[in-house]
C-alpha cells in the first residue's frame, strides 16, 4: 500500500493525522464512499497534495429503500408474528399482530434531501401510503412544520444529517401512541 496513487476508503478508515498521509507518499486522490469527510482530516490531506473526494449519491435509494423496508415490516407485524410462531403458538386473531395497512397513513419525512426526497419517491411510486408529507430545515417549498408532522403522521423517517437533536422530548410526546419512528 506504500506505492497507492489512490484509495477508495469508507467511514471505518480513518486519515485524520499528519502522518496518516506521510506514510503514503504517493497517494494523489483518497475517496471517501459515502457522504461526508468526518474520517478525513482535510487540511492534512491538503498540505499532502491528496485530492478528496466522495460518494454523496451511492447510498441514496438504498437508505431510502431500507427506510421503506422497516415501515414494510413493521406494518406487517413480522416480528411479533415470526417470535409467536417460533414460540409454538399460532396468534391469528392477537392484535400485537394485526397488520396496518399503511395505505391509509401518513408517511412524515423529517430532511427533503437526497435520502428523504428519494424515500417520498419510492414510497409514492409503490403506493405505500396514503399520504407523504416533510419537513426541512431549508423551508423547502410543499414542506409542513415539524411540529404538524409528527402530529399527524404514522411513520416517520428521519433522514436528516448533523449531530443535533431533532425529535425532542418535547416532540416525542407529540407522537401519536403506535407510530413508527425510523432513523436513518
Amino acid at each position: 500500500m506504500p506505492e497507492a496513487q489512490g484509495l477508495l476508503i469508507r467511514s471505518d478508515t480513518k486519515f485524520k493525522e499528519a502522518v496518516d498521509f506521510e506514510r503514503l507518499q504517493k497517494l494523489m486522490y483518497l475517496i471517501r464512499s459515502g457522504v461526508g469527510y468526518d474520517n478525513i482530516n482535510l487540511g492534512h490531506a491538503s498540505r499532502a497534495g491528496v485530492a478528496t473526494l466522495n460518494t454523496p449519491g451511492a447510498s441514496t435509494t438504498p437508505v431510502a429503500m431500507r427506510s421503506l423496508m422497516f415501515a414494510q415490516a413493521w406494518a406487517a407485524r413480522l416480528l411479533p408474528a415470526t417470535q409467536s410462531f417460533r414460540d409454538g403458538k399460532w396468534m391469528r386473531k392477537d392484535a400485537a399482530i394485526e397488520p396496518v395497512n399503511l395505505s391509509e397513513r401518513t408517511l412524515g419525512i423529517i430532511g427533503y434531501g437526497r435520502i428523504g426526497q428519494e424515500t417520498a419517491r419510492l414510497a409514492k411510486a409503490l403506493e405505500l401510503f396514503k399520504d407523504v408529507t416533510f419537513t426541512d430545515i431549508a423551508q423547502k417549498p410543499g414542506a409542513i412544520a415539524l411540529e404538524d408532522l409528527v402530529e399527524h403522521s404514522h411513520v416517520i423517517t428521519v433522514s436528516a444529517g448533523g449531530k443535533d437533536a431533532i425529535l425532542t422530548q418535547d416532540l416525542l410526546k407529540r407522537v401519536q401512541e403506535g407510530t413508527l419512528v425510523v432513523n436513518t
